[in-house]
């Protein structure tokens, strides 16, 4: 696996991260599950094969992928970089902003993430008009 230092955080990222969007699922009573033991190995797997950053998202997999993200890599947390998103435009206050977080964290079972991006900014209520 090739990596490369990420900006100037001293992080260095593998090449290929592994984006946790379309984890295998499947449906029971008109409710969506991710299939928690083939994305564990799948996401180990990847791990095994130098993937160290992994990628989610609240609303990804029916709004389960961050659960299932954070079981599948508990084990080896210290090891890799769990990257997850704020969906900006359900962000109606700036405290809304501190509960997406924790919510995240809550679901990654993680006391912290290492990369927190701002999704669909362009919508944003709490954008200014220029």
């Amino acid at each position: 696996m090739n990596y490369r230092k990420f900006g100037n955080t001293g992080e260095e990222i593998s090449a290929l991260g592994f984006g946790c969007m379309r984890l295998p699922e499947y449906e029971k009573d008109g409710k969506w599950f991710v299939d928690q033991d083939k994305a564990t190995e799948m996401l180990l797997h990847a791990y095994e094969n130098g993937v160290n950053y992994f990628d989610t998202a609240p609303y990804y997999c029916h709004s389960n992928s961050e659960e299932a993200v954070g079981k599948a890599l508990k084990g080896i947390r210290d090891k890799v970089m769990i990257s997850t998103k704020i969906p900006v435009t359900d962000c109606k206050s700036t405290g809304d902003f501190r509960k997406f977080l924790e919510n995240s964290l809550a679901k990654l079972d993680t006391p912290y993430i290492d990369f927190y991006h701002f999704w669909v900014l362009i919508r944003s209520p709490l954008m200014r008009e220029s």
